[in-house]
């Protein structure tokens, strides 16, 4: 990612580093710090249940099953604003489905490991963002 946001930086065309609009630095700033709480809640969360040798499902787990990647898409996000390039929203379109196909890759191993425990988590929580309405019809 830090090869890909170097490349983006160089092809982008502006004077400086960062965007040159005040509203989308200011909301790039925000989104990034929001993305990294979400992403250091669920990495800190996850430690706490693996040292328990356990599923995690509290914390951020309790809303959505990857809150470490769904923090990761908000950081990135946020970052594009902050140093406004469309190619790295290009770059992030890219590596936004290997991040989706690594999160199944884990569910499996999940599935493996936990069983129906994991399967009734799964069906109660959303991926990337928390369900909304009814458990069962989402």
């Amino acid at each position: 990612m830090a090869a890909s946001f170097f490349l983006a930086q160089l092809f982008a065309n502006r004077s400086g580093y960062l965007t040159d609009s005040p509203t989308l630095l200011a909301i790039g700033i925000i989104v990034t710090a929001l993305g990294t709480v979400i992403w250091w809640y669920g990495s800190t969360t996850l430690r706490s249940s693996a040292r328990g040798n356990r599923l995690a499902t509290s914390g951020p787990y309790k809303y959505v099953r990857h809150p470490i990647y769904a923090g990761m898409y908000v950081l990135f996000l946020g970052l594009g604003l902050v140093f406004f390039s469309w190619w790295w929203f290009i770059i992030m379109m890219i590596f936004a489905p290997f991040w989706y196909l690594e999160c199944r890759s884990e569910e499996k191993e999940l599935m493996e490991r936990y069983g129906g425990k994991y399967a009734e988590y799964k069906n109660g929580t959303g991926m990337f963002l928390p369900r909304m309405g009814n458990r069962e019809d989402s």
